[in-house]
């Protein structure tokens, strides 16, 4: 639990390194969360229908206010350790000494999961050695514009998700009416 509130503090600290140990506590934490989040929203939606709300007719499952609640909290909480874990995988290819653009290996279904994973258990080279070595001016320079590329193109796919997928604000606007 100590590495899952290490990393929401560090959540916009993308030139650190960190361990092995910090990345997979923070993963292991926030994929249990998420199972629990999503296995309560799960039953929820299940247990709140009628035998044939899932039909596909112009009507809408009945579901309870509680399972529109619990379903923006998980929304919620995934978007907010979204950027931690962006973050602290950027941190953790610092220390492998791997450019920071693998992590969209995340975005290539099964396959790039699976190799991002192998990845982050990959054993640091030196680790006392690439904490103590010193960035030259050039290489400083080069990993500023790489951090600004990488946080316009974040911006970028999370405007993209919220205003043009789906109904965007339209469903979570509409909860409470």
């Amino acid at each position: 639990m100590n590495y899952f509130i290490l990393a929401i503090k560090n959540s916009f600290n993308f030139r650190g390194l960190s361990s092995k140990k910090e990345f997979w506590g923070f993963f292991w934490v926030n994929f249990i969360i998420q199972i629990l989040l999503y296995s309560v929203l799960l039953f929820l939606i299940l247990s709140d229908g009628s035998s044939n709300s899932f039909e596909y007719e112009n009507h809408k499952p009945e579901v309870s206010n509680i399972t529109y609640i619990i379903g923006l909290f998980h929304s919620i909480y995934t978007w907010l350790t979204l950027i931690p874990y962006i973050s602290l995988s950027v941190r953790r290819l610092n220390e492998l000494k791997k450019p920071w653009y693998n992590i969209f290996f995340n975005l290539i279904p099964i396959i790039g999961w699976v190799y991002f994973l192998y990845l982050m258990a990959q054993k640091s080279e030196n680790i006392e050695e690439s904490k103590t070595s010193e960035l030259s001016e050039e290489e400083l320079s080069k990993k500023n514009k790489d951090f600004f590329i990488l946080k316009i193109i974040i911006t970028i796919i999370t405007l993209y998700i919220i205003f043009f997928t789906g109904n965007g604000f339209e469903d979570i606007l509409g909860l409470f009416n």
